[in-house]
Order: C-alpha cells, then structure tokens, then sequence
C-alpha cells in the first residue's frame, strides 16, 4: 500500500517478484525491464526476489493443467513460510529482508479453470501457460510487463481498487472470459475512465498518471535508438515487437538483427561486391 511518511510524501507499493524457469535469453530481458520501470515512476518498487529450491514452485512448472483450487490453497502457506525465509537469509548475511507489499509468482503453469491471474491481498499468480496459444502477440514481456501495473494496482488501493468490467474495452481492468481478447489489455496501454476516476479516489493522481506511463510503453524508446530500452532488451537477446513465442526464435533473433542492422548489412555488402568486382578487374587485366 501507499504509505504517508513523516515528510507527507509517498512510499511506493513494493512488489516483490519470483519465476519459474524461463529461457536465458527471456529471464534477462524480463529483469532488466521490469527494473527499467522502477526509473521512469515513483508509485511502484518491482524487485525479484532471492530463488529457493521449493516443491511448490517446481510444481508450477508441470506442463499440465493444475487444480486452480490446489494451487490457491497452497499459495498462502508458501508465502508465508518464504517470508520466514527472507528473514532468516537477511539475518544470516546481516542485510535488510525484504518486506515486499504482494508477492508475485510469475509462471508458465496452466490452471484447470484457465485464469492467468489470480490473487489475494498479499499475493498474486500470474499462469501463462495459455499465452502462447492464444494470447500472442504481444511478446511474452510485453504481456507481462502491463500485468504486473495491474497488481500493482490492486495492492496499493486494496479493497478500493477498479472491479473487472465485462465490456471488452481494451482496458488494464477487463473481464476477458474469451482468452482471444485478453492481448487487448496489453496492446492498448489503456485506463477507462471508471477505473481511472476509482484509483483516483483510492489513492491518487500521481498513481494514475504513473500506471499510464508504464503502460503506453513510450519509456521503452525506439528500437533504433543505440540506448534505447528496448534495443538493449534486443542486445539481452529478446526482440520485444516480433517475438511471439515464450522465447525468441532464431528466425526472430535473425529478422531483428536484419531489421535493426539492416542498413549496415547493405553497406557491407556493397563493399564486398566492388571489392569482388576490383579483384575480378585486376585479375582480367593481369592476365590479358
């Protein structure tokens, strides 16, 4: 939650993140924007939390379908005991714990019941096993980039926060029963104005505006643009606007290499073509 400090400023929601396994190449493009968010906002403090051999997380990463009830009740009890654990690790190294507002645990399971989010007061699952088949595009990070504003949003106006609409409106905050329409959410980077006027109310201007700028992905820059947020997220070997599967493929790996080097790929080409054509030049007129 937003808490006033003794100077009447506002301390960000801190939301602490753990993941099942992901492929390299997605683990440091994921990392290095969700961290990229907390620079550019104040409302929110994204972290990923210390990993920890657990059968509870092992489990999330079954390629079948999970028992949504199972996995809810088991979410708590791991909670809490890896609480318990950060505070045993920040007293055996002699650090800070984190004391993270909402845990999220972001993961690749599959729910019995289908829903990709599902959360509590203090904790949030985000089951993106469907996504590939039929949330895509945008790219995996992309989708869960605006899904992490989303809880943020729930965990810092509570029990005040906007309720899901059933109206498709492209909105952070839609009902979407048909997994198809789901992306909209993503895409759009968009806040109706029944679910801005609540979070408004619940906490602030600021926290608004901060939610919009995080989702209308204009802090990610231009893909051309050398120091570009999302050309070093194409460096970390994730190409955010045409990757469509978990990880990018070499195909895409290579038509965003074409795509962002594509003007040096001519230059080099056509020196190496006079060249060919300067030694073919010479060795005519050496031989005549």
């Amino acid at each position: 939650m937003l808490e006033a400090n003794k100077a009447g400023a506002y301390m960000p929601t801190k939301i602490g993140i753990l993941h099942t396994y992901f492929d390299p190449r997605t683990e440091a493009a994921l990392k290095y924007l969700v961290l990229q968010m907390n620079s550019v906002q104040k409302s929110f403090e994204f972290s990923f939390l210390p990993m920890r051999d657990d059968p509870f997380l092992l489990d999330l990463e079954a390629e079948r379908p999970l028992d949504h009830m199972l996995i809810t009740e088991g979410i708590p009890p791991f909670c809490a005991s890896y609480l318990s654990f950060l505070r045993d690790q920040g007293e055996a190294f002699g650090i800070v714990a984190s004391t993270p507002d909402c845990i999220v645990i972001l993961s690749r399971a599959r729910l019995s019941n289908r829903w990709y989010v599902m959360g509590d007061n203090n904790w949030a699952l985000l089951a993106l096993g469907e996504w590939e088949d039929v949330m895509a595009p945008p790219s995996f990070i992309e989708f869960s980039l605006a899904l992490l504003v989303q809880i943020g949003a729930y965990t810092a106006c509570g029990e005040h926060s906007p309720r899901s609409h059933s109206e498709t409106k492209g909105c952070l905050f839609d009902f979407t029963a048909n997994l198809l329409e789901a992306r909209f959410k993503a895409l759009t980077g968009f806040l109706c104005s029944a679910c801005t006027d609540t979070i408004r109310k619940a906490r602030s201007e600021e926290l608004v505006k901060d939610m919009r700028l995080l989702l209308e992905r204009h802090w990610l820059g231009r893909s051309d643009d050398p120091q570009g947020v999302s050309n070093i997220a194409r460096k970390l070997g994730f190409p955010l606007f045409s990757t469509n599967g978990l990880s990018p493929t070499f195909g895409e790996r290579l038509r965003s290499s074409l795509e962002q080097e594509g003007t040096k790929v001519i230059l080099d080409l056509v020196k190496a073509l006079l060249l060919a054509s300067i030694l073919l030049w010479l060795g005519l007129k050496g031989g005549s």
